[in-house]
């Protein structure tokens, strides 16, 4: 369920606290958003996520963070250079052709 999934995310706290907060975070392949959801929680507020099913992005618990429904390796292209301080993406490189996990890493 989703609060379990946000539970395991604790792990990453050592990691958010460095971030600048004022930097955009893109979360590609967001899902139902618990990442999102983390950090909002946590004070970021200039965050959005980028998925390809507008069904599973639904499930977002607040409604002012922005859900692009695109796909994320396209969306990323457009973002000005160094204007992303995190780009994270769980559970969807699964999901994708080699070449576009080349793409996306690129």
């Amino acid at each position: 369920d989703k609060e379990s999934v946000k539970k395991k995310l604790f792990a990453y706290i050592p990691i958010i606290e460095k971030l600048d907060k004022n930097k955009k975070i893109i979360d590609i392949g967001c899902g139902r958003g618990e990442f999102l959801e983390f950090l909002y929680e946590n004070g970021f507020k200039n965050i959005c996520g980028v998925d390809i099913n507008e069904e599973m992005t639904k499930e977002l618990k607040y409604k002012d963070i922005t859900v692009y429904i695109e796909d994320g390796v396209e969306f990323l292209k457009k973002q000005p250079a160094k204007s992303v301080g995190l780009i994270s993406s769980f559970h969807m490189v699964e999901h994708i052709d080699f070449e576009k996990v080349i793409e996306l890493i690129k």
